[in-house]
């Protein structure tokens, strides 16, 4: 596949920065809510990733929810990665607000930050919502990085969207780029694969260790979880 056939994330950061020029700073210490089945799963997953006083890195970052809240339980420092300067600067106002700034590292960049950053020197990565949102070079580099920068037996936190079927696709606009592979009338792109595929992607390098389905009632879908842990 041609990476130059696509438009380096453009519309994705365009997306992105709608999204959080106007969101609020949070309190990372708060536990994510549990009056939800969702939060309450996330949290419990994030448990599960064990991370002692570890090093956590949390890629395509967003908010830096999950990452922080992955600093709260044990963590000891944490590198924050996103492509979206507005994602960037809410993760570094918080950061600085809450006063764990000496704890963090915050970067602006995608995959090719990865290649600067010292093999196995993470305990835990996260990747949320991320893995099934970029191009295939970018996955395959990314599951690749991610593997090299894991310590042995290192916990991979992965969150993907539901798998989306053909009336639906048709149904929202999804435009066909490549095998499993589309772009959304947003603009995002998007891998839509089945649980089968996306297992035997990761079993190539990881042990999965938990698998949670995740319904979201105010998008009526649900988001897959996985940790995994390195081989």
């Amino acid at each position: 596949m041609n990476k130059e056939k696509y438009d380096e994330y453009k519309t994705t950061k365009v997306y992105w920065r709608n999204i959080f020029r106007n969101y609020e700073i949070y309190d990372p210490f708060e536990e994510i809510k549990v009056d939800t089945v969702p939060e309450r799963i996330l949290e419990e997953v994030i448990d599960s990733m064990i991370l002692g006083e570890g090093q956590v890195l949390d890629f395509g970052c967003g908010t830096g929810r999950l990452g922080f809240r992955a600093l709260c339980k044990g963590g000891k420092e944490i590198t924050f990665i996103d492509i979206c300067e507005e994602a960037i600067k809410l993760v570094r106002n918080v950061a600085l607000d809450n006063g764990i700034l000496n704890k963090c590292n915050i970067v602006l960049g995608g995959v090719e930050k990865l290649k600067e950053l010292k093999k196995e020197s993470f305990d835990g990565i996260i990747l949320s919502n991320v893995i099934d949102n970029i191009t295939p070079l970018d996955r395959e580099e990314l599951i690749n990085e991610a593997t090299r920068l894991l310590k042995p037996r290192g916990r991979l936190f992965i969150k993907l969207n539901s798998y989306i079927c053909s009336e639906k696709r048709t149904q929202w606009e999804f435009k066909k780029l490549d095998e499993d592979f589309y772009e959304e009338k947003s603009g995002l792109y998007f891998w839509n694969v089945t649980k089968d595929k996306s297992d035997n992607f990761f079993k190539k390098r990881f042990k999965i260790l938990r698998y949670e389905e995740v319904y979201y009632k105010e998008y009526d879908q649900y988001n897959r979880v996985y940790i995994l842990e390195k081989l």
